[in-house]
């Protein structure tokens, strides 16, 4: 397991802001871990054709993500199980939440019981607000557009009533998900 250890932490620091530069923010805007994990096969498969990688959220704070060579025996190996694990574990840190927990349910390289594909068993904690994070987006957008469009037609004392609802709206949103 320690000849393994290297790869564990490179895949640990790959995930870092300053390793991912602009994918940072690109992946911050997905706006939790779950939903992530429900598209990491999605995002992976942009850049890497060597590898099929299947997520899936089973539940609240809980995901499977599946791993297999498009040709097997080429593009994945056991260090790539000890990289993987790690880059699965820091995902939620890109969120500021704690690190996840995976568990190596199933592998390709188990000598006693190999399996088909690598899967991964993923627990983590989603941001309190992840849940209303794009409509509360998608609101304020609607609105901005409203006022915007209510002051150009030369009504700015309704642009300013509009804004007003959708500032109290998004306070509303997120003071009654804090409470819940």
């Amino acid at each position: 397991d320690e000849v393994y250890r290297h790869w564990y932490e490179l895949g640990r620091r790959s995930m870092q802001r300053d390793a991912l530069g602009p994918a940072w923010v690109a992946l911050q805007a997905m706006g939790s871990p779950a939903a992530l994990l429900q598209r990491i096969g999605v995002a992976a498969g942009r850049s890497n054709r060597a590898v099929a990688i299947d997520g899936r959220v089973l539940g609240q704070g809980l995901a499977e993500v599946t791993c297999r060579p498009v040709t097997p025996g080429r593009g994945w190996y056991i260090p790539s199980c000890w990289n993987f694990k790690a880059i699965l574990e820091t995902l939620p840190t890109i969120w500021g939440l704690p690190p996840g927990q995976v568990e190596h349910t199933q592998c390709m390289f188990d000598r006693a019981n190999p399996a088909k594909a690598c899967v991964y068993r993923v627990r983590y904690r989603d941001p309190r607000f992840a849940r209303y994070r794009a409509a509360v987006f998608a609101g304020l957008l609607g609105l901005g557009l409203g006022a915007g469009t209510v002051a150009l037609a030369g009504h700015p004392e309704l642009a300013i009533l509009t804004g007003a609802a959708g500032a109290g709206a998004t306070l509303a949103a997120y003071f009654a998900r804090r409470s819940a």
